[in-house]
C-alpha cells in the first residue's frame, strides 16, 4: 500500500505539472517537483538545457526563456546557468 501510495503521489505531481495553468504556472510546477526529487538548500541544478526542457515542458523555447525572466524579475528564483536557486519560497 506504501508502494502503491508513493506512486500515486508521483502521478498526481507529474499530472499537476502538465496541466496547469498557462506556461509559468507548468514551468514552476515543474522546478518545484525536480526540487522535491533532487533539489538541496534551495538550489536544484537543471538536468536539461533550454532545448529539452521546453520540450518536456511543451512549450516554445522563447516563451520558456520568458517565463524564467519573469520569474527572476519578480524575485522568486535566481538562475545562474544550469543552477537555480529559489528566492521567493523556499520549497
Amino acid at each position: 500500500i506504501s508502494l502503491i501510495s508513493a506512486k500515486l503521489h508521483f502521478l498526481n505531481k507529474k499530472i499537476e505539472t502538465f496541466i496547469s495553468r498557462g506556461c509559468g504556472g507548468k514551468l514552476y510546477s515543474y522546478l518545484l517537483q525536480e526540487y522535491d526529487a533532487n533539489g538541496c538548500d534551495g538550489k536544484l541544478e537543471l538536468k536539461y538545457n533550454m532545448a529539452q526542457l521546453s520540450k518536456v515542458l511543451g512549450i516554445g523555447r522563447t516563451t520558456l526563456y520568458r517565463e524564467l525572466q519573469e520569474l527572476t524579475d519578480n524575485n522568486i528564483i535566481k538562475k545562474d546557468g544550469s543552477m537555480i536557486e529559489f528566492i521567493a519560497q523556499q520549497p
